[in-house]
């Protein structure tokens, strides 16, 4: 178990991200997902408590400064 522990992953929307999102989550860890479509974050927030979604591009340093 990984509770008490904060997962920060890019790119948690779709695919490999989502997968290891949801683990964490699984697993008792707080997770943040990022991405550059909300509804999708949105989407797969909605499956575990534990999973908060913010929207964010990688490319922009800005954004990534906001976030961490």
């Amino acid at each position: 178990m990984i509770t008490n522990k904060h997962v920060l992953i890019t790119g948690g929307g779709t695919g490999i991200g989502r997968t290891i999102a949801l683990s964490f989550a699984d697993e008792g860890a707080k997770v943040t997902i990022t991405g550059r479509r909300s509804k999708v974050l949105e989407e797969v927030a909605e499956k575990r408590v534990n999973i908060s979604a913010l929207k964010m591009d990688v490319s922009n340093e800005k954004e990534v400064i906001s976030v961490i």
